[in-house]
C-alpha cells in the first residue's frame, strides 16, 4: 500500500468542534448541538435539583468521561442554554427567534432544569414587544399569567397576528392556547360592550364590537385554572 493511501480499515479521524466560549476542559458535562458543536458545562452547577444530571455527575466523578448528550438544537441555542446555566439572572437574548425559544424550552425539559426554564421565561418576558402573540401562547402553555399580561400589553402591533383577528379567528390560530386563556382574552378584549346595533331597516341587525385597549386587557386578564 502506498504511504499516501489510507487504510480503509482504520477509522476516519473527525476533528471535534467546541464552542468558543464554553469549552473549559475541567467542566464534566458535554452537550452537543444538532450541527455537531460541543459545549462543556460545570457538572456542579447542573446537578443541583436535577436528578438526570446528578447521575451524570456521579459518572464523571468515577473517572469516566461522560459521552456527549446530543440535543436537537443549533449551536447558538445550546449556547443560550449554557448562558442560562451560568447566569444568576435571566440573560437578554435579542437575537433568538420564536423557533429558538421553542428549542430552548425543549432543552430545559430534557435536562430537567426547572431553574433554567424559569430564567428562559424571564428572558422571553424581555422580548414580548417582538413576539407578543408567541409570548401569550407560551404563557398559556406554562400557565404563566404575568408573562401573559406582559404580552397582552404589547398586542396590536403585529401585522398578521391572531390578536388582530379577534373575535374572528382563523383556523389554527388557537390550536396551542388553552381554553381558559382564550375565553379570558375574549372577555377582556370585548367586555363589556358586545352589543347589537339597530339600522334603518328594522329587520336587519348587525353585531358590533367595541374593543378594550390592550393595556386594559392586560390589567384585567385573570384566567381560571
Amino acid at each position: 500500500m502506498s504511504s499516501t493511501e489510507s487504510d480503509p480499515s482504520e477509522p476516519e479521524f473527525i476533528e471535534e468542534t467546541w464552542d468558543g466560549q464554553y469549552d473549559d476542559p475541567n467542566a464534566k458535562i458535554v452537550l452537543m448541538s444538532s450541527d455537531g458543536v460541543k459545549v462543556r458545562l460545570s457538572a456542579w452547577n447542573l446537578k443541583k435539583k436535577r436528578a438526570f444530571v446528578s447521575d451524570l455527575h456521579e459518572v464523571s466523578n468515577s473517572g469516566d468521561t461522560s459521552a456527549p448528550i446530543p440535543l436537537e438544537a443549533p449551536q447558538h441555542v445550546l449556547r443560550a442554554f449554557a448562558d442560562l446555566v451560568s447566569s444568576s439572572t435571566a440573560p437578554y437574548f435579542k437575537d433568538l427567534t420564536t423557533s429558538d425559544y421553542d428549542f430552548l424550552f425543549q432543552i430545559c425539559d430534557k435536562m430537567i432544569a426547572p431553574t433554567e426554564h424559569d430564567k428562559a421565561i424571564d428572558s422571553l418576558a424581555t422580548q414580548v414587544e417582538r413576539f407578543p402573540w408567541y409570548s401569550f401562547v407560551v404563557a398559556s402553555k406554562f400557565k404563566n399569567v404575568p408573562l401573559a399580561k406582559a404580552a397582552l400589553s404589547k398586542m396590536g402591533g403585529e401585522g398578521d397576528s391572531p390578536a388582530t383577528r379577534l373575535p374572528n379567528f382563523a383556523p389554527g390560530d388557537l390550536d396551542e392556547v388553552r381554553p381558559s386563556y382564550i375565553l379570558e382574552l375574549i372577555r377582556c378584549r370585548l367586555s363589556p360592550t358586545m352589543m347589537y346595533q339597530e339600522w334603518d331597516l328594522p329587520e336587519t341587525e348587525q353585531q358590533a364590537y367595541v374593543f378594550a385597549d390592550w393595556n386594559d386587557v392586560a390589567k384585567k386578564f385573570s384566567p381560571s385554572e
